[in-house]
């Protein structure tokens, strides 16, 4: 064996190394020949996987599941960013989640994110409507807890009968009616498209036909009636890429400025809330962002734009050399954002943010998304 491949054998044996190390002093591995960060790290592992804790069982599966599984110090390190985010209570539940992935933090982090989203995510409260009169004032607080998709419809409907949506929703109140709100968004079914193809051709505007590996030749049209039954919006995509295949049921150009209607129907099926981590702005109320901005030769095509809100449209770093609040990047058909001092790239896991029409098609087809990867 060479100096190499020594290496990366000792690098599968870090749940070995820091059972050796339970005991020591991060001044005792340091005189055995480690930097001070990583003995720091070691003395830490070696705590927490060998040291006394609340869920001994939890703990000894753990220790088995990650020897077995070869961790390195570097994915036990991938796995306690995730356990941070938590309450200690579920923190052995974590790890003994995550240590069967082993070496491969691309796996970790995918799943540390879904149990991040599982385990933080509140549970729905009793619908319930509230009134409150304001001391000393004529005037009172309604508070109406239900289904954001019912409360988004009421909200958009008083924003849309008065400029003030306090007033738009007396109105509507006191309005005779027989209670029901008309639909404000259409629903979109999306269609992985994974047919095998050598050559595609835009015969029109956000249609498209295929050439296949069988000698035919199919329109996206004609792969949409053949998987559903009833007329509806549909969006085709590409699981992998930013290539959008049409929406199937004004005029923009490459040197356009702004992305037409129909450009922002294909933008919001991707991201249906602005794309900036931790945004919740919807897609309705945002921009479209061009990824290369104009200004730099960027086109006003859909490879090169994505669904941003005003305010994260108006901070994302633009010019590169100026950095300051990060940008926005699209990597595999997925928009991250890439801090602008390094560190790993950044996915909206909004719950709404997760519905977007590339992540629904990979969900379909079992293809993993890596919310944080390497920057």
């Amino acid at each position: 064996m060479t100096a190499l491949t020594d290496c990366a054998s000792l690098l599968s044996q870090a749940m070995v190394i820091a059972g050796e190390a339970f005991g020591m002093s991060k001044k005792a591995l340091v005189r055995a020949g480690y930097d001070k960060t990583t003995a720091h790290t070691i003395h830490k592992l070696a705590g927490i996987y060998y040291g006394r804790c609340g869920a001994p069982r939890k703990q000894e599966r753990s220790r088995e599941n990650a020897t077995t599984a070869g961790c390195s110090f570097a994915s036990l390190q991938a796995i306690e960013r995730f356990v941070a985010k938590l309450p200690k209570k579920h923190a052995w539940t974590i790890r003994e989640a995550l240590v069967p992935y082993g070496r491969d933090i691309t796996a970790i982090n995918a799943e540390g994110a879904r149990l991040i989203q599982t385990y933080t995510q509140a549970e729905n409260p009793e619908k319930r409507l509230t009134y409150r009169a304001i001391p000393n004032s004529t005037f009172a607080t309604l508070t109406l807890t239900a289904e954001s998709s019912r409360v988004k419809q009421i909200f958009d409907r008083a924003q849309a009968t008065d400029k003030n949506p306090a007033d738009g929703l007396i109105k509507l109140a006191l309005a005779a009616n027989d209670g029901e709100l008309p639909p404000v968004a259409i629903p979109l079914m999306v269609i992985p498209f994974t047919m095998p193809y050598v050559h595609v051709k835009e015969v029109e505007r956000g249609k498209f036909v295929f050439s296949m590996t069988n000698g035919s030749t199919i329109s996206g049209a004609e792969i949409v009636k053949a998987k559903l039954a009833e007329e509806r919006l549909v969006a085709l995509v590409s699981p992998l890429g930013p290539k959008d295949f049409g929406i199937y049921r004004i005029e923009m150009t490459p040197e356009s400025r702004y992305a037409d209607p129909l450009e922002r129907v294909f933008q919001s099926t991707r991201n249906p809330v602005c794309a900036w981590p931790g945004c919740g702005r919807p897609a309705s109320k945002s921009q479209i962002h061009h990824i290369k901005p104009v200004k730099h030769g960027g086109k006003t095509v859909s490879e090169n734009l994505m669904v941003l809100c005003d305010y994260h449209n108006g901070i994302n770093d633009d010019d590169l050399d100026k950095p300051k609040h990060g940008h926005m990047v699209r990597i595999n058909g997925l928009e991250y954002w890439k801090p602008a001092f390094g560190g790993p790239l950044k996915l909206n896991m909004n719950p709404c943010a997760q519905g977007g029409a590339v992540r629904l098609a990979r969900m379909q087809l079992g293809i993993p998304i890596d919310p944080s990867p390497p920057g």
